[in-house]
């Protein structure tokens, strides 16, 4: 009998006959399949053919990739996804035992199917007899799925990478599902993949954001020889399988999606993280169409002092080509936040294109690719769908910018200019109807109150409220949206207007902001969000229960307490997420001295000149040194404090405080 092997392209496009040459291009990518034929007669057995791999070439690496999770083997080794060199034997096993001799040429992959001309041509292999497939090694490593290491049980195989294997599984302890990332076997005697690998998982604490996945823990298993790491699992299909599927997507999907990215970028900068590796298939889409940002593995930290792992060598370029900016192309060490920047611009001209920034011509040639990033893409979006509006396509041309210094500095001016080339006219009459809305402050005896409230703009995103339940108690509220001006202003009133609502119905702190998230979410945009603290005073009995959606911790100073300073943090998630906020509340009973302090971002992410956040410790300081001197000298000196602290510094953001002095 003979085998007939033939060659598909996975990325055809539908209702187009292509055809190959014999060599594998740069970034093409081939399906293998199987059929038997009659020995001598030629014909084909019936049903389709068996898929059973992919070979494709990725940097000028030829990798075959393992489709059947039946098993190849390469070299008398059973693999899921390795690198091929020139001279391999690779056995395709489900059908029995046919054998494919690699003949690669360094860096093309050329004469890749030696004697191939197009799909419609396939190889026929003869074969005498039907051998077994060679028997795999299995002393090296053991496979960790059907097993439990250190808490996490590995179910599954979700999918291979060039760095390591992605599991499906499951913690033990809270019983919930999560991906768990491990070390591919093959790289173990790499202790600089490995190292970069693991750096992954330490920038983790700094990343807990609705769209960058959440990684929990890290672990080495000596049993199985792998390092790993326990990431978030999310049901989804990546933006490169939406994209594969649909070409290209509709302009307010993919102004949602880009608004995401670009806020999780933007946070991912403030924690003095690049990516480096921002592609679509590094995005995750939810059933929701929300997006999680993953391959966190290229990451690089700026901040000198906490960058431990010199992993990058200068002049080596890394992260995924068609996406990376000019500067990376050429050294992947000497780039900042900007560069993820120029990736989110590709991508957004992707979704809106249907195609990349470069002809495909360019992609496949190494040299002309470096040559087409020293200039922008010579079509603007708008020139290749009308559908574009011309200001979002200047936002994604400034993003294309191969100057650093002509490119968006920021991303979050990124998602500021989408979200203004898409909302309609400003609603400049909504300035005096919001700031109309601003309550007085009460006059309690017992109790003696300051309000500090100074937005950025006319006015901001900052709120607050002193809501009258009935003859001794008020709930106060004060809150913070992302985002400055009218827009801010408007989710502001929006949100202030449920929370007294709610106030007026319930009488428990957390079930007001629990239930008023159920209100307000349905109507929020993807990318906004409001952090609310409500307590409610009761003057009566002196008690003061506090609960937070995502807000500030409240401080509370008495030079008469033990600690005299304390600060409470009950849990609670930020109001506008399509979820439950199962907020705590903290129950504090006031004695007389008590000064309580709350406040909005703007006080302590206030940075000096060189970027130090101004912080919470040292408004405690602040709090600590001048408390005793009333309520108006304390808001004054910590509004001189800090404005002493952010000279220099152009970016600011809105202030709010209330303070309460129970006398």
């Amino acid at each position: 009998m003979t085998v007939k092997l033939s060659i598909t392209s996975i990325d055809k496009v539908k209702n187009e006959q292509r055809r190959y040459a014999k060599y594998l291009q740069w970034g093409d990518s081939f399906g293998v399949a199987l059929q038997k034929v009659q020995e001598g007669a030629g014909e084909i057995s019936s049903g389709q053919p068996e898929y059973i791999c992919i070979v494709s070439n990725k940097d000028g690496n030829v990798m075959i990739q393992d489709e059947t999770r039946n098993g190849l083997f390469v070299n008398g080794k059973e693999i899921g996804q390795t690198k091929l060199q020139d001279g391999d034997v690779v056995w395709l096993t489900k059908s029995g035992s046919a054998q494919l001799f690699f003949h690669i040429y360094e860096l093309t992959g050329k004469d890749l199917f030696k004697g191939s001309r197009s799909s419609k041509d396939p190889i026929i292999i003869p074969v005498a007899k039907i051998e077994a497939a060679p028997v795999a090694k299995t002393e090296d490593y053991s496979n960790p799925v059907g097993h439990e290491i250190n808490g996490y049980y590995f179910e599954d195989v979700l999918s291979y990478g060039n760095m390591g294997i992605v599991y499906k599984g499951v913690q033990k302890s809270l019983k919930r599902p999560v991906a768990i990332k491990a070390v591919s076997p093959k790289h173990l005697n790499n202790p600089t993949l490995i190292k970069r690998f693991m750096n992954m998982a330490n920038l983790a604490w700094r990343l807990n954001h609705p769209y960058i996945v959440q990684i929990y823990d890290t672990g080495i298993s000596q049993e199985f020889k792998i390092h790993y790491v326990v990431m978030e699992y999310v049901e989804g299909e990546t933006l490169r399988d939406l994209l594969n599927r649909r070409k290209k997507l509709e302009i307010e999907l993919a102004c949602k999606m880009m608004s995401q990215l670009a806020s999780a970028l933007s946070f991912a900068h403030r924690q003095n993280i690049v990516h480096r590796d921002v592609n679509p298939s590094n995005i995750v889409i939810t059933k929701n169409d929300y997006i999680k940002l993953v391959g966190l593995a290229l990451s690089k930290v700026l901040d000198p002092q906490e960058e431990q792992l010199n992993l990058t060598v200068k002049g080596q370029a890394m992260g995924t080509v068609g996406y990376i900016s000019p500067e990376q192309a050429k050294s992947a060490a000497d780039v900042d936040f900007r560069t993820d920047i120029y990736s989110l611009g590709v991508i957004f001209y992707e979704c809106v294109c249907g195609r990349l920034p470069y002809d495909a011509e360019v992609l496949k040639d190494p040299a002309k690719y470096m040559k087409a990033l020293r200039n922008k893409p010579e079509h603007p979006p708008h020139k290749l769908n009308p559908q574009v509006p011309e200001t979002l396509s200047k936002i994604i041309m400034k993003c294309l910018e191969p100057s650093l210094e002509k490119r968006y500095q920021k991303a979050e001016d990124v998602l500021d200019d989408i979200k203004m080339s898409t909302e309609e006219a400003q609603l400049s009459a909504a300035q005096k109807r919001i700031r109309a809305m601003f309550p007085k402050t009460p006059n309690i005896p017992g109790f003696d109150f300051h309000v500090t409230f100074e937005p950025m703009e006319s006015i901001g995103g900052d709120f607050y409220d002193f809501i009258p339940l009935d003859n001794h108690r008020w709930g106060i509220s004060i809150g913070d949206v992302t985002g400055h001006g009218v827009e801010a202003a408007v989710i502001m009133g929006m949100v202030k207007a449920v929370v007294k609502l709610m106030a007026k119905n319930l009488d428990s702190a957390s079930e007001v902001l629990e239930y008023a998230n159920k209100e307000i979410s349905p109507d929020m945009d993807s990318t906004t969000f409001t952090t609310v603290g409500y307590s409610i005073l009761n003057t009566q009995n002196k008690t003061f229960a506090y609960a937070r959606a995502g807000h500030n911790p409240l401080i509370l100073y008495n030079a008469e307490r033990h600690p005299t300073l304390m600060t409470y943090s009950p849990k609670g998630a930020l109001v506008g997420m399509p979820l439950a906020l199962n907020c705590e509340t903290a129950n504090i009973k006031l004695q007389s001295g008590d000064v309580l302090v709350q406040y909005t971002d703007g006080i302590t992410e206030a940075k000096s000149k060189s970027g130090e956040e101004f912080g919470m410790d040292r408004l405690c300081e602040v709090i600590e040194q001048y408390a005793g001197k009333g309520v108006l000298e304390l808001a004054n000196v910590i509004k001189k404090t800090i404005t002493e602290f952010s000279k220099g510094n152009r970016d600011a953001d809105d202030i709010t405080m209330i303070i309460i002095h129970v006398k």
